[in-house]
């Protein structure tokens, strides 16, 4: 038996019996305190990487079940507003409020010798749009309680290197909310390390060679344009769903390395359980290679 199947079979049962005890009043109780219990899916999941026999990779994926079957339940039932996970997906309560004194719009000058820049960006509980164009190298909107911008070239000035990280407040009115637009006139590698949030990155008129991104609770959009020849993209997640979307005329390659994930690559040909291709892989130049590693998670890659 495949420990995806002990997963989801468990998964749905936990979810069945809590809500079937809910309605016949076998229980009345806040459920909302559940949400606390996702750091031991981490601590299975990490359990679950090391050399054991299947027979205990089966039982942390039925416990893997229970616990996400709990904390599917208590996100549903969370009453908060901002410190709740199952707020967190939710662009109608982190929208920026421009009328708090603290929020900034910021933008960073583009040298005339820059051809090339590098953005990492390390955010926790935050949510991160990242869509459009600007004339500068970089331009961001956020609370400047929670923003942190270090810049600075290399010696022959031609690449920049932005470090962007964004943290975290306990004052409930300070947004997690951070808007930015890049430059589309020069070549970006991107590194996101997110721990929970919402990640949307609308690459589609910018020229990208490199995109990384390691989250841990999330939700992920990626989508790409054809500017660039190759593009190389690694994603390690957690707890996450992500949804990529890549032009139809560029090839793409997809290599997994999953753990228990959905993976919706319909639009593919599969090589092996772990390398899928594009019908055109042979007939283009123009290649993107998707390296993915997911525990608990979904994949959807689309062609647009």
């Amino acid at each position: 038996m495949k420990s995806s199947n002990v997963f989801w079979g468990v998964f749905l049962i936990t979810i069945g019996l809590i809500y079937f005890g809910e309605s016949v009043n076998l229980f009345q109780t806040d459920l909302s305190g559940l949400v606390k219990l996702w750091p031991l899916i981490i601590v299975f999941i990490g359990v679950s990487y090391f050399k054991i026999p299947n027979i205990y990779k089966l039982i942390l994926s039925g416990l893997n079940g229970i616990l996400f079957g709990l904390i599917l339940v208590g996100m549903l039932s969370c009453k908060c507003s901002h410190g709740c996970p199952a707020n967190w997906f939710s662009h109608s309560n982190i929208k920026i409020n421009t009328d708090h004194r603290n929020v900034v719009t910021k933008s960073i000058a583009l040298d005339s010798l820059v051809t090339s820049a590098n953005l990492n960006i390390t955010a926790g509980a935050s949510s991160i749009d990242l869509e459009g164009s600007t004339d500068s190298l970089m331009m961001y909107k956020a609370e400047a309680e929670i923003i942190d911008v270090q810049y600075d070239n290399n010696s022959d000035k031609s690449t920049a290197n932005l470090n962007l990280k964004l943290g975290e407040s306990n004052d409930i009115n300070v947004s997690r909310h951070t808007e930015i637009a890049l430059n589309n006139n020069i070549n970006w590698k991107l590194n996101v390390n997110a721990g929970a949030g919402d990640l949307s990155l609308d690459l589609s008129k910018h020229k990208v060679n490199e995109v990384s991104i390691q989250t841990g609770v999330s939700s992920c959009f990626l989508k790409l344009g054809n500017r660039a020849d190759t593009v190389n993209i690694d994603v390690n997640t957690g707890v996450s769903s992500v949804d990529i979307e890549i032009p139809k005329d560029m090839a793409c390659k997809i290599q997994l390395k999953e753990g228990l994930s959905d993976i919706n690559l319909d639009q593919f040909n599969k090589v092996n359980n772990n390398i899928y291709l594009t019908d055109n892989f042979d007939k283009t130049k123009k290649v993107i290679f998707i390296n993915y590693e997911g525990a608990l998670s979904s994949l959807s890659v689309n062609r647009y």
